[in-house]
């Protein structure tokens, strides 16, 4: 870890707390044959995970550790963070015509308040794969059917349980878990400077302080945090099919919401590429078209159950190919969801389902319910998100 550096960061921090949003270093001449994109750096970590980022810093030129004289894109925004796992935000509205290059390491400090722990990080970047998804963008495609070629606009460092750290790649419709991992370093150089500018006494006071005086931060110390988040984060090979008993229905458009937080959103959902191996599915959500009207349906998967049949249908071989499927009705309100693995089939009974419908000559959106297996709010809600 750049002690040194941190050291001085960190100094600064407590004299003008984020003022500066980007330390780029301007005398310094870039080559002009490296690529630049339009990206801003966020930070995120789960609800129930809160912590207090100090300092943040992707940087941009692959240098020896402890060099001083280095590029560097900061994040900048309010410091407690808790929104989620990859639902980091940043603090300042950048131009979309300023782009800048692409990070090579990360240099972070952050407190957490579950783990009572201050945390030191450097480490290099997957620049090669960075490069590589914000080259390529992804595929979309509008009301019309069109190719719309978009791309990713943010990296999103998330701070995990003991330390670690992950790195998403974020689009508006598309949001990536990169496979790379990072673990942080328990520090406590610089309790004294936490404690005098926050005027507390010890690094446990100014904890409880803060945890007394924000009822939005949630800290359950009975939650098995990391175990959830280590069987959210597997892998599997599948993917989700829709069957419809009505031949004159087609899915117009999908959201898939993963259990790691990865989200893919399309219109054309056949003819887009999806997420490689992506861990359990968390809510589903889609749009059909059936005769003279339009339908749209939210399903809400059961933690438990979740976890239980992906783990009973692919034991430790998570390579086995396997289907989600989908099975609606010709009617529109009733469904059956299974997990196909070989010849096993799965069968979830606990999803919560949510059905509306309306004329496809509407374009108000006057939804109907028309379906909903379940009273007053959906209660299928992941522990940790």
């Amino acid at each position: 870890m750049r002690n040194s550096v941190l050291a001085a960061k960190f100094s600064l921090f407590l004299c003008v707390v984020f003022l500066c949003c980007g330390k780029i270093n301007k005398d310094k001449d870039m080559s002009e044959d490296i690529k630049k994109y339009h990206w801003v750096p966020v930070v995120s970590a789960p609800v129930k995970y809160p912590v207090e980022v100090f300092d943040m810093d992707f940087i941009l030129e692959k240098v020896p550790e402890g060099d001083l004289n280095t590029e560097e894109f900061s994040f900048f925004g309010n410091p407690t963070i808790h929104q989620g796992m990859a639902v980091g935000s940043c603090g300042i509205s950048y131009d979309e015509n300023n782009k800048t290059v692409l990070p090579h390491c990360v240099d972070a400090l952050w407190l957490s308040y579950l783990d009572r722990k201050v945390y030191s990080l450097y480490a290099d970047l997957p620049y090669e794969q960075i490069e590589y998804l914000f080259s390529k963008g992804y595929d979309y495609y509008d009301e019309k059917d069109s190719l719309i070629k978009k791309s990713f606009e943010s990296l999103d460092l998330c701070f995990l349980p003991d330390g670690k750290a992950v790195l998403y790649m974020k689009g508006n419709t598309r949001t990536i878990l990169l496979d790379w991992i990072a673990q942080g370093k328990e520090t406590e150089e610089f309790n004294d400077a936490i404690c005098e500018k926050e005027r507390t006494k010890s690094i446990k006071e100014f904890i409880d302080w803060t945890l007394d005086h924000n009822s939005d931060m949630v800290v359950d110390k009975d939650l098995p945090i990391a175990f959830l988040i280590n069987k959210y984060f597997e892998r599997f090979l599948y993917k989700i099919n829709v069957d419809f008993e009505n031949e004159n229905s087609s899915v117009v458009w999908a959201r898939e919401d993963y259990t790691n937080s990865e989200l893919l959103i399309a219109r054309n959902r056949s003819r887009v590429e999806s997420i490689k191996m992506p861990s359990r599915i968390k809510t589903y959500e889609m749009t059909w078209n059936c005769n003279e009207y339009k339908y749209h349906a939210y399903f809400y998967f059961n933690e438990e159950e979740m976890l239980r049949l992906f783990d009973e249908a692919y034991g430790e071989n998570h390579s086995q190919e396997g289907v989600l499927n989908i099975s609606v009705c010709k009617y529109n309100n009733l469904f059956e969801i299974s997990l196909n693995v070989g010849e096993r089939k799965f069968i979830f009974q606990k999803t919560e389902i949510r059905v509306f419908k309306a004329p496809k000559s509407d374009e108000k959106g006057n939804w109907e319910l028309v379906y909903k297996n379940y009273e007053k709010n959906h209660q299928n809600n992941f522990r940790v998100k």
